[in-house]
């Protein structure tokens, strides 16, 4: 009956057993556990002790009784006569320790003693030292007499021994509550392993336990796992879908894995379940919403923080962001004053500056940055712009301090390389000294156009007698080891990072510059060797044997960021008519069968497309057709800095305000282009006119030269 679970059942057959021998201890016992009427069970127990006023089992089962009843003298005084009794079982120490608890018994009289609780769980621990279930016990007994710290030290050794077996042994009412503290203890502390098995033994028995699987998302993504971090997170609102608390969580871990739509998304969530919290999210919301590249959302946010808290300063700048990017100058300029006025910083003057910059009001977009750098002179931004815009002025020695912040800036977070690599590896930075017999690990840095570029600087530290490793975009390999046949040139994340053993120094390759450059540098050109068989070749195809003279363009530039994405449209290159004789071919990546189509059908000029070259992944291949044409003609991106570094004659249409530092402000030629002529815009941007005054001089430049 007792294996059915039939305890009623049982207790009548235990009925009949003492009705046919009155004395028989065993049958008086079970039938005290199984009855389920309170008074009755207690009678047959003390009956039980009457038949055997020593016997363990039968004292142990006594002080439960009580204790279940609540009643703390009769409790005591079984188990101190269970201690007497039998010394050595374990039983009478958990019992006077649980009697010792304070509290108050059925009378409402108070009673306890911590001291005795301690001194009964000693013992039982030198009774059963390696018995893992009474250590749990003791635990829990510690834990109800609050002696945190007691506890916290008794299990420790098992937390940190992380055997999962003993996961078995916890008693059903353990206290969860107190592993989670422990984790939180060890987390703070640094012990990570223990933490995590803290938080295992509580999902072993609870596997939705909504704390648990909160600290593990937290730790998880303290500790970089975003991917485990959501999932556990993901978990918590499957089971616990309106708890406020993992909805947050979740967001952040969202947010740090660069997924702005769902972060969007979850804190939405959160706001219905805390109506209250809007207000103080619509911040967030606005500048997730531009992360996300919703930039309409992310205004009508912007524009709701700002009737929620006119005197919040952020919700305004995010709005001003939003309208300079969008080419709104004169509301933003409107923003900008009242900012201005309800509260100058540096902030705000970088923001001032900004605007300036895309006015093309330079002057007063430098005055504008050192004003926010003297307002805050931490002010990264600030001073990283003010460098790139002295760069644009020929003041490179007096940019180039500030130049070194430029990773602080955390630009193009999406792409897939690193746009500014902080020098991270455990290997010194090179400072200048003396590089004959030393190896360097030189770290490409931020697009395509800039590397090549950067690689220009090379020749001057082989020359310093250093043996090279140049870390560079996978896709210009086979060009840089044509062109570098000393240095060993690697692609990014094709292999594991070098350390002292392998490199004395390391450094980022921009940061040549501070070196290398100064007011009077002129850059090289002509140091990238294309591959001369297939150069010669597409020129053969695109010259129709020599019989034209072959002009490459490129009109576009994508970027991730789609912000910064810009082109100059093929409608406004109908000036290319007055270039006669002329053959042209397209330098531009991506799918343009219908803008060329369309340009053919306007003007008959027939815009070749080389189809056996992918422009985009291959640019050995593009580096040959840059040096297979005899000039170039683009605005202002990676096809520009090929031409320079092949050696080939570019023209460049350039905007008001132009990002690359490299073209010199409102000058037709700059050092560090030497190759390149710069063709800035008039009063306002006129793609149209800015090519017709190119193919003027592009006309003049092919009639001097010969065929």
């Amino acid at each position: 009956f007792l294996q059915a679970r039939a305890s009623a059942a049982a207790a009548r057959q235990f009925l009949r057993s003492q009705l046919i021998a009155p004395a028989n201890l065993v049958a008086v016992v079970n039938h005290a556990l199984c009855d389920q009427q309170q008074p009755k069970a207690g009678k047959l127990f003390y009956r039980s002790s009457i038949l055997a006023p020593s016997h363990p089992a039968v004292l142990a089962n006594l002080g439960a009784y009580f204790a279940q009843s609540s009643d703390c003298s009769n409790m005591l005084r079984a188990y101190r006569r269970l201690a007497l009794a039998a010394p050595a079982d374990a039983r009478g120490g958990k019992g006077l320790a649980k009697a010792w608890l304070i509290g108050c018994d059925r009378d409402g009289r108070f009673h306890g003693a911590e001291k005795h609780v301690h001194e009964c769980l000693r013992w039982v621990g030198v009774l059963k030292p390696n018995d893992q279930k009474i250590r749990f016990q003791r635990v829990q007994l510690l834990i109800a007499s609050g002696a945190m710290d007691a506890a916290h030290a008794l299990m420790a050794p098992v937390i940190a021994a992380g055997d999962q077996s003993i996961q078995a042994m916890i008693p059903d009412d353990f206290d969860l509550g107190f592993l989670s503290v422990l984790a939180s203890d060890h987390w703070m502390e640094g012990r990570l392993t223990e933490a995590f098995v803290c938080l295992d033994l509580i999902l072993c028995r609870d596997p939705t336990n909504a704390t648990a699987l909160l600290q593990r998302g937290i730790y998880l993504r303290t500790g970089g796992n975003l991917f485990a971090s959501r999932d556990s997170l993901r978990l918590l609102l499957i089971t616990r879908p309106r708890y406020s608390a993992g909805m947050n969580g979740l967001k952040i871990t969202e947010v740090a894995q660069n997924l702005p739509i769902d972060a969007i998304r979850r804190l939405r969530q959160y706001c219905v379940l805390n109506p209250l919290a809007f207000v103080g999210a619509v911040t967030e919301m606005s500048v997730l919403g531009f992360e996300a590249e919703e930039p309409k959302f992310g205004k009508k946010m912007a524009i709701r923080g700002i009737l929620a808290s006119p005197d919040d300063c952020t919700n305004y700048q995010h709005l001003v962001r939003y309208l300079i990017q969008n080419r709104l100058f004169k509301p933003a300029g409107h923003l900008l004053a009242w900012l201005e006025f309800i509260a100058l910083s540096s902030l705000t003057c970088n923001l001032l500056a900004w605007l300036f910059l895309h006015r093309g009001e330079y002057k007063a977009a430098e005055k504008r940055f050192q004003q926010a750098i003297d307002l805050d002179s931490c002010n990264v931004s600030a001073r990283v712009n003010l460098s790139m815009l002295q760069l644009k002025s020929g003041e490179i020695e007096k940019a180039l301090a500030d130049y070194e912040l430029r990773w602080q800036l955390g630009w193009n977070k999406d792409q897939g390389y690193e746009m500014y690599p902080q020098p991270s590896l455990d290997i010194p930075v090179w400072d200048g000294s003396d590089l004959r017999g030393k190896r360097v690990y030189v770290r490409g840095e931020q697009g395509v156009g800039d590397e090549i570029w950067f690689v220009g600087l090379l020749p001057a530290l082989i020359s310093g007698g250093a043996t090279i490793t140049l870390e560079c975009i996978p896709k210009l390999v086979p060009l840089l080891q044509r062109s570098f046949p000393d240095v060993k040139v690697c692609g990014r994340g094709n292999g594991a990072l070098p350390t002292l053993n392998d490199v004395d120094y390391q450094i980022p390759i921009g940061s040549l510059m501070k070196f290398l450059c100064d007011n009077s540098y002129q850059a090289p050109t002509n140091y990238l060797a294309a591959d001369t068989n297939l150069a010669a070749d597409r020129r053969r195809l695109y010259s129709d044997n020599g019989r034209q003279k072959v002009i490459g363009i490129s009109w576009r530039s994508l970027k991730r960021e789609h912000r910064r994405s810009f082109e100059a449209s093929l409608h406004h290159w109908q000036a290319l008519k007055n270039l006669p004789n002329c053959a042209f071919v397209s330098l531009q990546y991506g799918d343009t069968a219908e803008e060329r189509a369309a340009f053919k059908q306007a003007t008959g000029i027939d815009i070749r497309h080389d189809h056996s070259i992918d422009i985009f992944n291959d640019v050995d291949g593009m580096a040959a057709q840059v040096q297979a044409v005899d000039a170039v003609i683009s605005i202002a991106n990676s096809t520009v800095m090929l031409a320079h570094a092949i050696g080939t004659p570019a023209w460049v249409a350039l905007r008001t305000h132009q990002e690359d530092w490299r073209y010199r402000l409102f000058h037709q030629h700059s050092n560090l282009l030497p190759k390149c002529r710069h063709y800035w815009p008039h009063d306002q941007q006129n793609w149209a006119r800015t090519i017709g005054d190119i193919s003027i001089d592009v006309k003049s430049f092919l009639a001097s030269v010969k065929h």
